[in-house]
């Protein structure tokens, strides 16, 4: 080794990442306390309309009603006996619809004004279709309009099993979507 180099050369130290970057502690911090805002904050965003047990207790005994009607026609019926069933036909679309009206009368929370400034497509708070409107609320009033049409089938024609079949699988379905999420309010 040359006479002079000895001096030039400096011990070789292990690079940290405190070394590379100075003000990542920093940094460290505000991401902390931005996930911290956002994390509180999201704890007070109500995205769902209050549960309320007087919508789940109709949806439960209509549901109840509407399940005697089908049993009662499962073999069929002629439209010669549809005066008999005309009441219940009424008491259940009453009621459904009375129903679709408690739930769409509800109040609904007002989407957090984080959601409308996201895309400057929206304009509207209103137009975010994700909070606008309860679920149950389409799936009542297709409830309405299907034991409508049964009952105008019924009168008209009577019902086959097979009609019935259908007719009550449909109402299963939009039964199911609307008692899930009115049951998932109650947390």
């Amino acid at each position: 080794m040359p006479q002079g180099t000895a001096s030039l050369r400096r011990p070789a130290r292990a690079l940290s990442a405190w070394a590379i970057f100075p003000d990542i502690h920093r940094l460290l911090a505000a991401f902390a306390a931005i996930f911290l805002v956002f994390g509180l904050a999201g704890c007070a965003i109500q995205v769902a309309p209050a549960f309320d047990r007087t919508i789940v207790q109709g949806l439960t005994d209509a549901n109840e009603e509407a399940m005697i009607l089908f049993a009662s026609v499962s073999s069929g019926s002629s439209a010669n006996s549809f005066p008999a069933r005309k009441p219940v036909y009424d008491s259940l679309i009453g009621r459904f619809d009375a129903l679709r009206l408690l739930a769409s009368s509800r109040p609904r929370p007002t989407p957090p004004s984080l959601f409308a400034k996201a895309s400057t497509a929206i304009t509207k708070v209103s137009e975010i279709d994700l909070l606008s409107e309860a679920p149950s609320i389409p799936a009542i009033a297709k409830i309405v309009e299907l034991l409508t049409r049964m009952r105008d089938t019924d009168q008209s024609r009577g019902l086959t099993p097979v009609i019935t079949e259908l007719f009550k699988g449909d109402f299963e379905i939009e039964m199911q979507s609307a008692l899930t999420y009115e049951k998932a309010l109650e947390r």
